[in-house]
């Protein structure tokens, strides 16, 4: 494995293993360039699964026990399009900005945000050029997850870990 801690899902959620490695070579397979920009649909896409179980995957990935990718979320103000920034912790974002090429404070909403992964870890060694399976064609563009599915996507999570931590409990 090229990031030994993505094992710590199997047991955690109960992910099938041959889709850990997939994510896990998919993963030690990024550019540089767009290790900041990783996206679950693009995964989904590579991987032939359901974008949400992507996300999902995703986000599990951002738990401490696995610590591998981490969320950044950006604000773009659609209607005026300004960059307000990057923003580790949704609690951060403000709700509104003031543009001061306008001389006017523009309120922030949902839609002005994105997420987007973060690698923060190197894989353990660099996959071999003969491991590259055929991918299929691709944009080359990342377009990141809104939030309304981000949210959803960590409610269903919260209450699926919640059942497993019953069932340790009680088993």
């Amino acid at each position: 494995m090229y990031f030994p801690s993505l094992e710590n899902m199997i047991p955690l959620i109960g992910i099938d293993e041959p889709l850990v490695k997939q994510l896990d070579f998919w993963l030690a397979s990024r550019r540089e360039a767009i290790k900041n920009y990783l996206d679950p649909l693009s995964f989904s896409q590579y991987a032939n699964i359901d974008y949400e179980l992507s996300l999902d995957l995703f986000q599990v990935c951002t738990y401490e026990e696995i610590n591998v990718l981490r969320e950044r979320f950006d604000v773009v103000i659609q209607s005026s399009n300004t960059n307000v920034g990057s923003f580790y912790n949704l609690d951060d974002i403000p709700t509104s900005h003031f543009n001061y090429d306008l001389n006017l404070e523009e309120e922030i909403s949902s839609r002005d945000i994105v997420i987007y992964y973060e690698l923060i870890m190197e894989p353990t060694s660099p996959p071999s050029i003969r491991s590259f399976p055929q991918e299929q064609k691709s944009t080359g563009k990342s377009y990141g997850v809104d939030i309304t599915t981000y949210t959803e996507s960590k409610e269903r999570l919260n209450y699926r870990m919640g059942d497993i931590l019953k069932q340790r409990r009680n088993g």
